[in-house]
């Protein structure tokens, strides 16, 4: 069950890319409606934001070439090619994070309160992500006889990236309660403390025996960390808060 490309009309459109610009839209639009209660000071914040956004491309071509010099040396003009297989995605990622850490220390914003505050657009940003997966056929589960498996490679397997799109929806919908309700201290340790459990549950399920070492699943052993380090931090957060109080 693939649909790498949506034809409309005469246009023949990326499936994976386009849910992916829709995912983010959607994630940018709700990190807009709920960063007031978080950023006291609001100036530069989105800015910020967007000038990570717009380096997400960049550095992530950027890191393709250096990877791949010499054969850009041979063809210089697929320096500016759109096809997006010469891109390095992760690491475009991790360096337009460490751009929004700079640029919000430059700014003097909190960058406790600003990785709250963008927790509701992530969230809702990965449920379009799992299904972009989907789409390409990628991340998928093993194979299984349950009647709501998908044939993917010509085999029954689990929906994979259906569960993660799905558990993403709930943690998203408890986002948009905490924030209805105003409980959002510590609100990405939380969100970190769901996905890691989610993680350690359902990547059990995964069928492509990528980032497996030794029969072990390192997505499931960074899930456990994480989540202890999480757990570890709320605990000690409420504990300093109880102390507080009591004096």
């Amino acid at each position: 069950m693939m649909f790498p490309i949506i034809n409309i009309g005469p246009l023949a459109i990326q499936s994976s890319g386009f849910i992916i610009i829709l995912g983010i839209w959607f994630g940018i639009s709700s990190i807009e409606k709920n960063y007031h209660k978080f950023i006291l000071s609001q100036k530069n914040f989105m800015t910020d934001i967007y000038w990570a956004l717009f380096s997400i491309p960049i550095f992530s071509r950027i890191s393709y070439i250096i990877q791949y010099l010499n054969d850009f040396l041979d063809h210089p003009k697929s320096i500016f090619s759109p096809n997006l297989s010469l891109f390095d995605p992760l690491s475009g990622v991790i360096l337009s994070a460490i751009l929004l850490l700079i640029l919000l220390k430059k700014d003097k914003i909190s960058i406790e309160s600003s990785i709250n505050a963008m927790t509701s657009g992530i969230s809702l940003f990965l449920i379009f992500y799992f299904i972009s997966l989907l789409a390409n056929g990628e991340y998928y589960g093993i194979s299984t006889t349950v009647p709501w498996g998908i044939v993917l490679w010509g085999v029954p397997r689990h929906p994979l990236q259906i569960y993660y799109a799905i558990a993403f929806m709930g943690i998203y919908f408890w986002i948009r309660n905490s924030l209805r309700t105003n409980l959002i201290n510590d609100l990405f340790t939380k969100f970190i403390v769901a996905i890691s459990i989610m993680f350690i549950f359902l990547d059990f399920f995964r069928g492509d025996n990528q980032n497996i070492v030794g029969g072990i699943h390192i997505i499931q052993v960074l899930g456990l960390i994480a989540l202890i380090i999480s757990l570890l931090k709320l605990n000690l957060k409420q504990k300093t808060n109880s102390t507080d109080y009591a004096e």
